[in-house]
């Protein structure tokens, strides 16, 4: 008899191909679900770079209009609390070198770092104007400019053509240094830097937020993918058991209780248990028709014997 495609199956190699199937995809989801955290996680630190690279950006952008606006006071009017918040935000909170270093640690490329850096420079070049400015107003209303900033101005040198100056000529200077359109280009710049730093950390954050949306993305339809083929292998296990195993099962138990040979198809195991069980009953049929002959028959002349005689007698009465 020609094997079917199910009598070579066997549910020992089935499961093992199922099993072996099952441990592949969930050693691949596995790794896909650990790269999809991760590529949360990156996007999560990407927003949280985002959100302080941009405090930084305007931090800078702040503590440079802050210092003009202080350097601005103390020259228009004379007075120190001007100065000394001025000098405390230069020499003790510095502002601006932990914004440089808040963009340093945050930032994956170099442009917008660059940028806040030409910011910053640019900055200090104000500064030294300021300093310029504010020791020479300090001239002007009397004030001993060691005094201010705990000697911070003993530093600038007052050229000798300013220190001829009248104490109102020097206020005057001093205003028209910190509001001229030397020092509002410069101002400018600075703000452009911050623009330009501010436009970059967006592209970085964007690209990196990018980069990440695109990993979790290929490994979403990777998990997709792999879900319906272990559907699909589910279901054909189901259907093989159901049609090698469970329904040859089913029908063997109806053609046992009539004593009547088991069909070969199912699974191999199946088959060769139902051969088996085939030949036990043939071999129980042949012993007993062999007895059943002995029992009723006469071994030397093969005629039926006495006993024979006894069970067909009742169908004989009345016969000659």
């Amino acid at each position: 008899m020609k094997k079917s495609f199910l009598n070579k199956i066997s549910i020992k190699h089935i499961f093992i191909c199922l099993a072996l199937l099952l441990v592949c995809i969930s050693v691949i989801l596995l790794i896909g679900t650990i790269r999809t955290d991760k590529a949360l996680n990156n996007m999560q630190d990407t927003m949280n770079k985002y959100i302080d690279g941009h405090d930084a950006i305007d931090e800078m952008r702040n503590t440079s209009d802050y210092l003009t606006a202080k350097a601005r006071g103390f020259v228009v009017t004379g007075e120190l609390q001007e100065a000394d918040l001025y000098f405390d935000e230069v020499e003790n909170s510095k502002n601006r070198d932990k914004a440089i270093e808040t963009i340093r640690r945050n930032t994956d490329g170099d442009e917008t770092y660059n940028n806040l850096v030409e910011a910053f420079d640019r900055s200090r070049e104000l500064e030294v104007t300021e300093l310029y400015a504010m020791k020479l107003a300090a001239l002007g209303y009397g004030i001993d400019p060691d005094s201010i900033g705990q000697g911070a101005l003993s530093s600038v040198k007052i050229s000798a053509k300013d220190a001829d100056l009248s104490d109102g000529e020097k206020i005057r200077k001093a205003v028209d240094m910190l509001f001229n359109d030397e020092y509002l280009a410069l101002k400018n710049e600075i703000m452009q830097s911050v623009d330009r730093a501010k436009e970059s950390l967006i592209e970085e954050s964007h690209v990196s937020s990018m980069n990440s949306y695109s990993v979790a993305n290929r490994i979403s339809i990777l998990e997709h993918i792999l879900t319906v083929i272990i559907l699909i292998a589910t279901g054909l296990m189901l259907l093989l058991t159901a049609f090698s195993v469970i329904i040859p099962l089913q029908r063997s138990a109806d053609f046992i209780k009539k004593s009547m040979s088991l069909p070969l198809r199912g699974a191999a195991e199946y088959v060769y248990l139902a051969e088996t069980y085939n030949t036990m009953l043939e071999q129980t049929r042949v012993q007993h028709e062999e007895l059943s002959y002995e029992a009723t028959h006469d071994e030397l002349t093969g005629l039926f014997n006495r006993k024979m005689f006894e069970n067909k007698k009742p169908e004989l009465e009345g016969e000659n």
